[in-house]
């Protein structure tokens, strides 16, 4: 079962090292970018429709629907829009400073409430039934284990910390005689504590195990 683990595992490395590999090759052209953005007046749709339902016009989407619908829009169509307005010249002139690039919304605010959301997301608790046949120590066993999985932890990550416990899971038998506790740490949650570790029955570290980032 372990020599099986290894070629799955093996393949997967492989796997992710080519994509690394690929993604360091990858160039962002932001000049391009900023010309795309730039050209993209229909971008400001959005603030036109909030000032016109805040001063009450008439089915502010509708008619930005029928405006912009079958033409490229420019920034001289858009600003034209704009001026035909019946809002206040404040708004009007709020609005005509408006550019595709500059225009951001409310979406500042919330990167802010998501990104505040993500820290306060507690570890997801999993539930793994292992048998482990391990025919080069002679170690057979079932293990029942509870794995944390911190938000900042990957899938593949919480699987390789998996994998090292089966690996290493002989030396129950072959350091503690069958009398001690092999566990999962906290790892991620806490930098003082491995991802792995294996205790006597006197409490003392038998085995450290940390499988990095």
């Amino acid at each position: 079962m372990l020599r099986n683990m290894g070629v799955a595992l093996g393949y997967g490395v492989l796997a992710y090292q080519s994509l690394h590999a690929g993604l360091e090759k990858l160039e962002i052209n932001r000049p391009a970018i900023a010309a795309d953005l730039d050209n993209a007046w229909e971008v400001l749709a959005e603030p036109i429709q909030t000032v016109m339902r805040r001063y009450g016009l008439r089915e502010p989407y509708e008619q930005l629907k029928t405006f912009t619908r079958g033409q490229v829009m420019t920034q001289e169509l858009i600003q034209g829009f704009i001026r035909e307005l019946a809002i206040p010249e404040a708004e009007k002139e709020r609005l005509l400073a408006l550019t595709p690039a500059g225009y951001t919304g409310i979406a500042e605010a919330l990167a802010l409430r998501d990104c505040t959301a993500a820290m306060a997301i507690k570890s997801t608790i999993f539930k793994a039934s292992l048998q482990i046949d391990d025919i080069d120590h002679g170690y057979y066993a079932d293990h029942a284990l509870t794995l944390a999985r911190h938000p900042s932890e990957t899938d593949e990550r919480m699987l390789i910390r998996l994998v090292a416990l089966a690996m290493h899971a002989h030396q129950l038998v072959s350091v503690c005689q069958g009398d001690g506790t092999l566990a999962f740490g906290a790892g991620l949650s806490d930098p003082d504590e491995p991802d792995v570790w294996l205790k006597d029955f006197t409490g003392r570290i038998r085995l450290w195990l940390e499988v990095g980032q």
